[in-house]
């Protein structure tokens, strides 16, 4: 895996570097890395950094993303499996036996925008999963 660095890592240190270094390059190319920054800043912030740190670790994982895989044909999934698999896993977690429950039934349905029947499923396909393995 190739890193930044340390002299890279330590380039860009404001976002005035950030501007510079950008307006030194090609609108398409430009645009496209900017994309990529921007979902992580905003993934970084919605994990609690403060705007101005997760714009430049952002920028910095969004660099080594193009130093480790830049002019490749890189196909990045959509993540529906990882979602529904996290999703799924948080249903078993939270379930708490019930039907009518807090974290019942009914109220883990509602709260994830699916069917009861996806529910009892879920809890059945976990159960079945977890007799395998003893």
């Amino acid at each position: 895996m190739t890193h930044l660095g340390g002299d890279m890592a330590n380039v860009m240190k404001s976002g005035n570097d950030i501007a510079a270094a950008l307006a030194a390059v090609p609108d398409a190319v430009t645009e496209t890395f900017l994309d990529i920054a921007q979902t992580l800043a905003g993934a970084l912030e919605d994990m609690g950094r403060p705007r101005e740190t997760a714009d430049m670790e952002a920028f910095t994982l969004a660099l080594a993303v193009a130093v480790e895989h830049g002019g490749s044909c890189l196909y990045i999934p959509k993540g529906t499996r990882i979602r529904k698999a996290m999703r799924d896993r948080a249903i078993v977690r939270l379930y708490d036996g019930t039907v009518a429950g807090p974290c019942g039934v009914k109220a883990l349905a509602r709260r994830f925008d699916v069917t009861e029947q996806h529910i009892y499923r879920v809890l059945r396909e976990t159960a079945a999963a977890r007799n395998v393995a003893r």
